[in-house]
């Protein structure tokens, strides 16, 4: 078996790894996000409650029905509660700028990633040692783009003044500070909530997920949605992107192009 994998490998992927050096270029969209890992514990969500009796009964009116979106610290709580006792993950946009800064002021994280299907791509491509690999990001921020690998075919599209500018994404952040971030909120079996006398509790049989080497059980997926990067709109990064005047200029400046990966973005508004 191992002589037959061997071949198996030697006769397609090292040929499919030597034709991938030979493009000249990939053009990557749509979106590079920063990905914020948090695994939250029984004590750390009581200690928030707890402090903030107003919201502990905001909480506790809506966790009977999982809020369609986050349009207050409540509406979150309200959510992970729900995720936790249920042990299903959920998925949910965050609408409120300020309801964003105070999850991100009172959970944090634990770590960051790069995420975003643009981001994934070119942080697996560019070890591949294909010649130039330009991938769209908004916004500019150092924290997001630290993320990316420090390989030197990578390569950030801008349009400054008109005009398409390509640097490695180390070098062509604009300013600091985080203005999107993806959250994942993992707990593991066995996390239990206490609420003015209700008990939630993570049940046995949920679904697992394998969050690097501990085993969680399920997740609340949050997403921040920044206006002119994720929302469709006259201003947004998407009209931008698919701008036909705009990619002509890209292509231009990277002749000769032989690759474009777009992907479309899975939560649009209009």
């Amino acid at each position: 078996m191992d002589q037959q994998w061997n071949a198996t490998y030697q006769n397609n992927i090292i040929p499919a790894l030597k034709r991938l050096r030979k493009v000249q270029g990939v053009i990557l969209g749509f979106h590079s996000v920063i990905d914020g890992i948090k695994r939250v514990k029984s004590d750390e969500i009581e200690t928030i409650l707890n402090t903030n009796l107003d919201l502990k009964q905001s909480v506790q009116e809506k966790i009977y029905a999982m809020p369609t979106e986050i349009f207050s610290p409540a509406d979150m709580m309200a959510g992970l509660l729900i995720s936790i006792k249920s042990g299903k993950s959920y998925r949910m946009v965050i609408r409120d700028k300020v309801t964003f800064r105070w999850i991100l002021e009172t959970f944090g994280y634990d770590q960051l990633k790069l995420g975003g299907t643009s981001g994934c791509m070119a942080n697996s491509l560019a070890p591949l040692d294909l010649q130039k690999i330009l991938v769209y990001t908004n916004p500019l921020t150092q924290q997001l783009l630290e993320l990316f690998g420090e390989n030197d075919n990578l390569y950030i599209v801008s349009q400054v003044d008109g005009n398409i500018q390509l640097k490695h994404p180390h070098k062509a952040w604009q300013h600091k500070g985080i203005e999107a971030i993806h959250w994942g909120f993992e707990f593991t079996q066995g996390t239990k909530i206490q609420l003015n006398g209700i008990t939630l509790m993570h049940p046995e049989q949920a679904d697992s997920i394998l969050a690097g080497t501990q085993l969680m059980k399920s997740s609340y997926y949050l997403h921040h949605l920044k206006k002119g990067f994720h929302i469709l709109s006259t201003n947004s990064a998407i009209l931008s992107f698919l701008d036909i005047n705009f990619s002509r200029q890209i292509i231009q400046t990277v002749q000769p192009v032989l690759t474009t990966c777009c992907q479309h973005y899975h939560i649009l508004t209009n």
